[in-house]
């Protein structure tokens, strides 16, 4: 995932995905304009706001609280005891130490926000799907065109198709081909960075907005 970013957008929209109330915004990542949607977890960006904790930016301790059950205690490996005991003074994880010396956690951390698409705006084909290629096991994908051309429109959604991309074309965005369903097999402390990196920016456009 592209590390740097810059927002784009003004505000936050309030959208419907899928029939659900969601939220989407536009920011640079990399150089490259995307539009995010996403729904945003209350419980978790309340009780946030409660211990005035924003978003959580470095991915080791994401990887480390990833290892900790959440409904339970869990031993903590000991490469990690170091990362967990950080975690725990920010108030990410709760670590107990028994008698033995061993280490055992578990997780409070939740992943703010859950992106269910990321879209961008292109003048071709070539051009736009090779960003969103990087893109791959994040959450659904869509690229708009400008125009599809009748000639290279059976290619085009071809390929897009295979790869999974959803296409829009047109001033009014109209969707071509929806994207694939995005079913993630496991979640990753890459996933929960960027779903943390969104989460900021969203924190950023809500305080700008009031």
């Amino acid at each position: 995932m592209k590390s740097s970013s810059a927002i784009v957008s003004t505000s936050v929209d309030a959208v419907t995905h899928s029939s659900s109330r969601a939220f989407q915004h536009t920011a640079r990542f990399g150089g490259t304009a995307l539009t995010v949607t996403y729904t945003l977890n209350r419980e978790e960006h309340g009780r946030r706001q409660l211990a005035e904790v924003g978003a959580v930016m470095d991915e080791r301790t994401l990887a480390a609280l990833l290892c900790l059950p959440t409904g339970d205690l869990g031993q903590v490996p000991a490469r990690l005891t170091r990362l967990v005991d950080k975690a725990e003074a920010a108030g990410f994880a709760v670590v107990f130490q028994d008698p033995d010396g061993q280490h055992w956690a578990q997780r409070r951390l939740a992943a703010p926000v859950t992106v269910l698409e990321i879209s961008m705006h292109a003048r071709n084909w070539d051009g736009g799907s090779s960003v969103l290629h990087d893109w791959v096991g994040y959450a659904a994908r869509v690229l708009h065109l400008d125009e599809l051309a009748t000639e290279e429109k059976t290619a085009v959604l071809s390929e897009a198709a295979f790869y999974g991309i959803g296409i829009a074309a047109g001033a009014d965005a109209n969707t071509v081909l929806p994207p694939d369903n995005y079913k993630p097999r496991r979640w990753t402390s890459a996933r929960w960075r960027f779903a943390e990196l969104v989460y900021a920016q969203y924190l950023e456009l809500a305080e700008q907005s009031s």
